[in-house]
């Protein structure tokens, strides 16, 4: 049965109850405004009928408008409790994702960072680093002793003024001084000339000046214009020749040494090619024997004194003014002006004079004359050969 264009209700089976009315669950509820409705037109209908089933039908009717009534104040309580709210599962997998990254972050963020790597620190912080490995390396390293500054105890002039100098020569010296110790403590007295030898293939060494020096000695070099040292070497040494000396072939060599002693800034002594006039060095002249006169070396009278002064020129032109210049011929009886380069160009005259027993090649002179007539011309430089030719020791 219908009202109003909605369903009420189908008779059913009756119950227990004749009164009870059973709705399909199909069919949707009634209103209350429908339900007062449709209790109206009921009683409508008992009023017309007998009072005996009038008063049954109204009792029936008013037990199915409760039971109604109940039905519908349970439905209306229920649409008004809050509903639980539906879980979406890929909502819920997608928030449980972003809730981890975002713990996640959380961590990173307050777990410490490493330190920045700029590449330009880092070069820097290498560099130091090698830059104090290698301070560490030098400071662990034993230092060197350092040698006070070598101070001359003797100037130029008061090397020429001085006497009774005693000269000696080892072929260590002055670069080792062992044998110069030992015949000072022999003859206790101190040595203060000490010589050494130097070709044309050496180079100046301040060393040699130094090491004498620091024992308070003068060093005194005999330079020698060939290309070794030693007895026992030929006369012939044609690129020594004096000629191609006087060519300038070696005055930037020469020009080297003269630079080095003026750095120096020590006195010493120079024997610029000694015993100019005996035949066994490739700078003498001639050779004048039974056989005649013959040249050495490709050399003439004269070359010899040009030479010493081309020398000397260049040391004065550099400034090498420490230079004490010795002029020593061998000692035999001959005339010697014409190796002689001149006073200005000499300080000290010397004479080599050697013991050849009763074998000498030299013939014996006349008595009185080895040490007068051959030198007499250069006296008032002469001092050199007292003081060298009776004071200096060969080792």
């Amino acid at each position: 049965m219908t009202n109003g264009g909605i369903a009420c209700g189908e008779r059913a089976r009756p119950h227990s109850s004749p009164s009870h009315w059973v709705f399909s669950s199909r069919l949707p509820l009634p209103s209350r405004r429908t339900a007062r409705r449709i209790a109206s037109s009921r009683r409508e209908t008992l009023e017309s009928k007998a009072p005996d089933e009038v008063d049954s039908q109204l009792q029936r009717e008013n037990a199915r408008s409760d039971d109604l009534k109940r039905r519908l104040d349970d439905v209306t309580a229920k649409l008004r409790t809050p509903r639980p709210p539906v879980t979406d599962h890929v909502a819920a997998a997608r928030g449980d994702d972003l809730s981890g990254q975002l713990t996640r972050a959380e961590d990173r963020l307050k777990a410490p960072r490493p330190p920045e790597r700029d590449p330009i620190a880092m070069a820097r912080a290498e560099d130091l680093s090698r830059q104090v490995d290698r301070m560490s390396d030098e400071l662990s390293r034993p230092r060197p002793v350092v040698e006070p500054p070598v101070v001359a105890t003797l100037t130029r002039d008061q090397i020429l003024a001085s006497r009774n100098l005693l000269g000696l020569y080892t072929p260590q010296s002055p670069f080792s001084m062992a044998d110069v110790d030992s015949l000072e403590a022999e003859i206790q007295r101190k040595v203060n000339i000490v010589g050494y030898f130097q070709s044309w293939k050496d180079a100046f060494r301040p060393d040699a000046l130094q090491s004498a020096w620091r024992r308070g000695a003068v060093p005194l070099v005999t330079w020698e214009s060939r290309s070794v040292t030693g007895l026992g070497t030929s006369e012939d040494d044609p690129d020594y020749s004096l000629p191609v000396i006087l060519s300038g072939r070696y005055d930037d060599y020469i020009r080297s040494w003269a630079r080095g002693i003026a750095q120096a800034g020590l006195p010493l002594i120079l024997r610029f090619d000694h015993e100019m006039n005996a035949p066994w060095y490739p700078w003498a002249e001639v050779s004048v024997d039974n056989n005649g006169t013959r040249s050495i070396n490709g050399n003439s009278r004269g070359d010899y004194a040009r030479t010493w002064r081309h020398v000397h020129d260049i040391f004065s032109a550099v400034g090498a003014d420490k230079a004490t210049w010795v002029w020593c011929p061998y000692a035999r009886d001959e005339p010697l002006r014409r190796y002689y380069p001149g006073a200005r160009y000499v300080d000290w005259t010397g004479l080599d004079g050697f013991d050849w027993g009763p074998n000498s090649p030299e013939p014996a002179p006349p008595v009185g004359t080895r040490s007068t007539s051959s030198i007499a011309p250069f006296a008032d430089r002469l001092y050199w050969t007292r003081a060298f030719w009776s004071s200096f020791v060969c080792m």
